[in-house]
């Protein structure tokens, strides 16, 4: 009789041990927990969004607007994002939903020749926000752009806003990394925190708080 009166009490305790360790598991599955060396997260009006190089079919997008000239000077803005893997080889608006990007930009008089004087354009320390040319017309301005695309394919960028707005990016790092998957295989690792706001083409904006990013930087192309 006694083992009868056990075995309700054995399966109780069994259900609430599996109860309770499916919670713990569910607990430590934080979509926004930054467990990948490359990523992108950024709060915007209080939603967070993480986009992790290698999870959920992500990559990392590296490339410059290298050379690209813009009311009679050059203009270099290498550039790290972190996207779908069909945004990666393929960077159409529609592949670039819910992805993020970081770029500094920098105006030169004189076209970089070499992938040393290229590289040497990006430092370490604090960019204000700045303009990235999209036309021949346009003129450059000295700081760094943020892009981010939502879950519609919408971007939500620094250069759709006023002119002079407000907000900066502090690069934390930028050292050397080498891939030799990649042709030439000398490359640069990129980290910041950034706050600003961003405007869609319609001029609404959100905001955007505990921004970070990490990733590779310059293809010289």
């Amino acid at each position: 009789m006694r083992k009868l009166h056990s075995l309700p009490l054995f399966f109780l305790l069994a259900t609430l041990l599996v109860f309770s360790s499916c919670k713990e598991e569910d607990d430590d599955l934080n979509p926004n927990l930054i467990i990948q060396d490359f990523y992108f997260q950024a709060v915007l009006d209080g939603d967070t969004v993480t986009y992790q190089d290698g999870l959920k079919d992500y990559g990392n997008i590296v490339g410059d607007f290298y050379g690209s000239q813009a009311n009679g000077e050059w203009v270099y803005a290498p550039f790290t994002c972190i996207a779908s893997n069909d945004a990666v080889t393929n960077p159409l608006p529609a592949l670039l939903a819910e992805s993020g990007a970081v770029s500094i930009i920098i105006p030169s008089p004189d076209q970089k020749s070499t992938v040393q004087e290229y590289q040497s354009l990006v430092t370490t320390g604090t960019f204000p926000i700045g303009y990235l040319p999209r036309s021949a017309a346009d003129s450059a301005i000295t700081g760094a752009f943020i892009s981010i695309f939502d879950a519609d394919a919408v971007e939500w960028n620094t250069n759709n806003g006023p002119t002079a707005p407000a907000g900066s990016v502090v690069v934390n790092e930028y050292s050397t990394f080498v891939d030799n998957d990649r042709i030439p295989a000398t490359q640069k690792i990129f980290s910041a925190s950034f706050e600003c706001t961003v405007y869609n083409s319609a001029g609404q904006s959100k905001q955007v708080t505990g921004g970070l990013i990490r990733g590779r930087m310059i293809r010289w192309q």
